[in-house]
């Protein structure tokens, strides 16, 4: 099992005691969104992430989620916490689109799959689910 294994913090990277760490991982995805305009994106971003000795991994990622079938929707850029024990985290989290502003992110990720959900300011809702290269905890 691979560990990601470093809290971001600020911008910085913090090493944690007693937990297992590496270096952040680059990783890229597909998205399919439902609701408001429904489209494939294609995601790429960074994660970073520490393994206790009790299992549970706690961490961070940022993502630039964009646009594959040019039905309108502008690019969106997310910050989210991930935390969790086994297979699937949680993942809470706050988001920007250029087309309807700052939004909420609620799901889960895991082993090469994501899913959930955002909420705008505005009232727009959508769901999602994919796939990326990110690999295991």
């Amino acid at each position: 099992m691979r560990y990601l294994k470093t809290m971001a913090l600020a911008g910085l990277m913090v090493a944690c005691g007693g937990m297992a760490q590496a270096g952040p991982t680059l990783f890229a995805g597909l998205d399919w969104t439902i609701g408001g305009n429904t489209t494939l994106q294609g995601v790429v971003g960074l994660a970073s992430s520490s393994m206790a000795s009790s299992g549970r991994v706690t961490g961070a990622k940022g993502a630039v989620h964009f646009d594959l079938l040019g039905r309108g929707n502008q690019p969106e850029f997310r910050l989210s916490a991930v935390s969790g024990k086994g297979e699937v985290l949680g993942e809470l989290g706050v988001g920007y689109s250029l087309g309807t502003g700052v939004f909420g992110v609620l799901g889960a990720t895991g082993n090469y799959f994501e899913f959930g959900g955002t909420a705008s300011f505005q009232g727009d809702v959508q769901g999602y689910f994919g796939v990326n290269s990110y690999g295991s905890f």
